[in-house]
């Protein structure tokens, strides 16, 4: 009675025991353990199920208040994607192409920025925001004890990732260190692992210095380059400013007729391709993208069509509710977007990736997609 009564009054002093802290107690700390940081570096793996348990690893070293050095990289064979940010310029090298985005940071604002270097905070703030967190236990993460909160999406937020969302919290230095997205069959979609972490160890600005190789082609990135608004076009000059031949469905529901398509390509907007594709290993690949647009009144039905070297997706985040369905032949996935009030609808036909997004019922979209010619 007396080792029990020992331990209770322990426990009652320390946040270390689990029983003892709440979720509360835990993101405080978290929260103010990234606010006191004044550098660090790590080594993040990221695998997915929806890429074939690909593992991305990127490295990053960031100190206060702007500097920032990460390589991105998609194998131990790929040389990756370089970033690096200090007083005066930020930096995206990619050694595929030979291609430097370059812009100045003088007089520049935050918006204008081409990325935020501290890139835990925005990895913290984005896999927290809109999410209700609770303490469900701990657990021994390589060597390191953790507590798990599980995440549950806000009842005004419009997060459809997955199931179920984990995050593992670092008992002894308070950093996120996995975040895990699962099915209902408790399957890992979606893992990221943080691991060789140095805190507030003195770093050096000099380890920040970049030399541009002379081979490379340096693009320096002016106000109009960040725009992402695409010009309307007539069907006839799409096909004209693309590689592949685009696809047009026969049947289309009463009222429905095309407005207007629009282009882009990765090779011209490289920058905004790399960006929105969250700094992904792949998108500096060629890739062209056509988007037909059909109108019946305020309703619109969108037709995407890409061309990329690598198989794409339009399943954005580990949607829910996916399901299989047979389009002449070849596999279709269809599944809720915009909070469920549409569909996407997507399949693959030769070396196209095609989807439809639509508030048309399940059959109204398949009977279009089995109709393209």
């Amino acid at each position: 009675m007396a080792i029990v009564f020992v331990l209770t009054i322990l426990c009652t002093l320390s946040l270390g025991c689990d029983e003892k802290i709440s979720t509360d107690d835990i993101l405080s700390k978290v929260h103010m353990r990234a606010d006191s940081f004044e550098d660090y570096s790590y080594t993040m793996y990221v695998n997915s199920s929806l890429d074939d348990n690909n593992t991305e690893k990127y490295s990053i070293i960031w100190k206060k208040p702007v500097f920032m050095k990460g390589s991105f990289q998609a194998s131990n064979i790929n040389p990756g994607i370089g970033m690096m940010s200090n007083r005066s310029m930020q930096l995206i090298y990619n050694p595929d192409y030979g291609i430097v985005f370059k812009k100045s940071l003088y007089n520049t604002s935050d918006d204008d920025k081409l990325f935020e270097p501290n890139l835990y905070s925005v990895f913290l703030n984005e896999t927290l925001n809109g999410m209700s967190p609770s303490l469900v236990g701990s657990d021994i993460i390589d060597g390191r004890d953790a507590y798990i909160l599980e995440l549950i999406p806000s009842t005004d937020s419009n997060k459809t990732i997955g199931e179920k969302s984990k995050i593992w919290v670092d008992k002894k230095n308070w950093m996120v260190i996995r975040y895990e997205i699962s099915n209902k069959n408790e399957d890992a979609l979606f893992v990221v692992s943080i691991k060789d972490i140095k805190i507030n160890s003195d770093i050096p600005e000099h380890v920040f210095d970049f030399e541009i190789p002379k081979e490379s082609k340096v693009i320096v990135l002016k106000e109009e380059q960040f725009s992402t608004e695409l010009k309307k076009l007539q069907l006839e000059v799409s096909r004209k400013r693309v590689t592949f031949e685009i696809l047009t469905p026969d049947y289309m529901p009463k009222g429905y007729k095309l407005n207007y398509t629009t282009v882009s390509s990765s090779m011209d907007t490289q920058y905004l391709s790399f960006i929105h594709s969250g700094f992904s290993i792949f998108s500096g690949q060629p890739c062209e993208r056509v988007t037909l647009v059909y109108t019946n009144g305020d309703n619109e039905l969108h037709v995407r069509e890409v061309l990329s070297e690598r198989n794409t997706s339009d399943i954005y985040g580990f949607e829910k509710d996916v399901n299989h369905i047979n389009i002449n032949g070849s596999e279709g996935k269809i599944y809720p977007v915009f909070e469920g009030n549409m569909k996407a609808l997507e399949w693959q036909s030769g070396n196209i990736t095609i989807t439809i997004i639509s508030s048309l019922n399940e059959s109204e979209i398949k009977s279009i997609a089995e109709s393209f010619s």
